[in-house]
């Protein structure tokens, strides 16, 4: 191969890379929440339907940085939660609590037990394509199942996240190479879902995914 040839596909390279990366989405994904309690009288039933609120808004960067915002998830529920793609390191904080925690991605607490292609169905941009994923919890000795509905137009780079093991997020998104539009999650107290209900596109401040200093921050 002379060196002309390598300078032409060099030059195609590069060309196919920037327009993948101007086809793929930044911006904010808002998802309704809805939480099903599955025992009448279970004692974590106050804690459960309040852990999420009933309205999730997502931010996303090209880069893979993300951010999840809870609305009126109650002061035991989740504030709000980042993930660092260069750090691989996901924080969370909690509306009853100062303190940050965080936790190291390339690991997992669960044993993925099964992979497939699941039903379509319409959603409000579209056609959504689905994967169902199930899960073993060897701590809690609990079976969870995840339906993740996507918007193949909607796309991210799934070399992001291949660092990002905990809950296999690495093989789902590899998988998709598109944004969850919906997922639910099938527990044995309680199954709540996020549906995405408008999609904004948009170039985010990098401030966005910035820790706040003035906080405590510990591993978990």
């Amino acid at each position: 191969m002379n060196n002309k040839t390598i300078l032409i596909l060099s030059i195609l390279t590069i060309i196919c890379f920037n327009l993948y990366s101007q086809n793929l989405f930044e911006g904010k994904i808002y998802y309704k929440v809805e939480t099903e309690l599955k025992y009448e009288n279970n004692r974590y039933n106050n804690y459960l339907s309040n852990k999420w609120g009933d309205t999730l808004v997502v931010y996303h960067s090209k880069d893979g940085f993300q951010k999840r915002e809870y609305k009126n998830s109650k002061p035991y529920g989740f504030e709000y939660q980042i993930y660092n793609p260069k750090k691989n390191i996901y924080y969370g904080k909690w509306n009853s609590n100062d303190t940050v925690y965080y936790y190291e991605c390339s690991e997992t607490v669960t044993e993925l037990t099964e992979i497939r292609k699941s039903e379509d169905k319409m959603g409000f941009s579209g056609n959504w394509n689905s994967v169902t994923m199930k899960f073993y919890y060897t701590q809690n000795d609990e079976y969870v199942e995840a339906k993740y509905f996507f918007d193949r137009r909607i796309k991210m780079n799934p070399i992001n996240y291949e660092r990002f093991k905990d809950f296999h997020f690495n093989i789902l998104y590899k998988e998709i190479k598109s944004h969850i539009m919906q997922w639910s999650l099938d527990m044995d107290l309680v199954k709540v879902t996020f549906e995405a209900v408008k999609v904004e596109e948009m170039k985010l401040s990098k401030k966005i995914f910035n820790l706040d200093e003035n906080l405590p921050y510990k591993k978990s």
